[in-house]
């Protein structure tokens, strides 16, 4: 192995350097800090878990994307967290049992062994709520809001909210009558949305099928709702999606900012799949990947003894941080000499106390390629002068 290669990072890594990390640390603990105004209370799963533990209940979809090792300690199969979801519902409904409902929030790195896109990585930073405990529309409501509220504040503008619900594909797909090859094949085209593949696939089909081929129809604005209205008679099953989407549209229309643009998309399937009614993903201007999704996820805590209403999101915190922090920009470093006077160090500490940087010289020569001011001792006086300040006055 050459030294070249000992540096090489797999595809889809990257490291978080100095001033990127330091910003995207101080944007997580603004959303947690935020979302624990709203009463979501903080917790922090492990990092890795029993296979059977993290999967269960969960798709094909999770599995592939979860990295497997060996507990040495056990000699059992464990798996590299890739979405925390599941590891809320576990902690819902084993870890920290309460009555009622339920809120939590959580912030951490998750590994997948996929980029979720073109160019993507996978290693993530994750961050979402969960409310756990209420299955209606105020439910819903609360936290698609507080999402957009979230991303709001950080300064995110131009934003898509696109809303769905799985639940229209499910019912559909019992009428269906079709074979684990053929749910699979339609899952792609409809993930694809493959339209001439689907046109060509429901020929000769029942009726369920050719509804399934024209969910991809059923996108667009609010004129999508009427549409599905009149699938109703055919399918009254689709009755209970309808009528969540019309009420959730309802509760959150009025508070929706110029800046959001509503789109529905009743074709959305999920990658991951545990999904079982509403959801909903956040794109921004020219992103192709969503910064923020979420959905309702009824019962996924029933594997692990306690079935139980949720509904969350999810924020991908490096994609939100590209779209919002400025790039390249330098904060302020202060250069102090090594100096006992306590003066110099009163100032020193007035300073850190008002988050400034401000680092000793180590050397005495106050050279220092990293910071970007000095604190100097003019008129028996010490005071912070901009480094090009100090050049020019000698």
């Amino acid at each position: 192995m050459t030294i070249a290669e000992r540096w090489l990072l797999p595809d889809g890594m990257q490291d978080l350097l100095p001033s990127q990390a330091h910003q995207l640390e101080q944007l997580r603990r603004r959303l947690i800090d935020g979302w624990h105004l709203s009463g979501y209370d903080y917790v922090v799963p492990p990092t890795a878990e029993f296979l059977e533990s993290l999967l269960s209940g969960t798709s094909r979809d999770l599995d592939l994307q979860t990295f497997k090792i060996i507990d040495p300690l056990s000699g059992r199969q464990m798996g590299i967290v890739s979405d925390l979801t599941q590891q809320i519902a576990r902690i819902d409904a084993h870890a920290y049992v309460s009555e009622g409902i339920a809120r939590y929030c959580y912030a951490a790195p998750v590994l997948r062994t996929q980029p979720c896109g073109p160019l993507g990585l996978r290693h993530l930073m994750q961050a979402g709520c969960e409310l756990f405990g209420q299955n209606n529309t105020q439910a819903d409501a609360e936290v698609i809001l507080l999402m957009l509220a979230s991303l709001l504040r950080e300064g995110a503008t131009n934003l898509t909210l696109d809303l769905g619900h799985v639940g229209i594909y499910h019912r559909l797909l019992k009428r269906a009558e079709l074979n684990e090859l053929e749910v699979r094949q339609l899952h792609d085209m409809l993930k694809r949305r493959a339209i001439p593949e689907l046109q060509a696939w429901q020929q000769g089909r029942n009726a369920a099928c050719q509804a399934l081929a024209k969910l991809p129809s059923l996108v667009g604005g609010l004129e999508v709702l009427p549409k599905l209205e009149s699938w109703l008679t055919e399918f009254p099953e689709l009755a209970s999606c309808h009528k969540r989407l019309q009420q959730v549209l309802t509760a959150i229309a009025p508070q929706l900012s110029d800046d959001i643009q509503l789109h529905l998309d009743l074709a959305e399937i999920r990658g991951l799949s545990y999904h079982s009614g509403l959801v909903f993903s956040v794109f921004a201007a020219n992103m192709g990947q969503p910064i923020a999704e979420g959905g309702r996820y009824d019962n996924t805590g029933e594997v692990y003894g306690r079935a139980r209403p949720a509904t969350g999101f999810s924020i991908d915190i490096r994609a939100l941080a590209s779209l919002i922090l400025p790039k390249n920009k330098q904060q302020a470093r202060v250069l102090a000499p090594q100096d006992d006077c306590p003066r110099l160090v009163e100032l020193i500490a007035k300073l850190r106390a008002e988050q400034q940087v401000v680092l000793r010289t180590l050397d005495g020569s106050m050279q220092d390629a990293q910071h970007t001011h000095q604190i100097i001792k003019v008129d028996n006086a010490w005071t912070v002068q901009a480094v090009a300040e100090v050049e020019e006055n000698g």
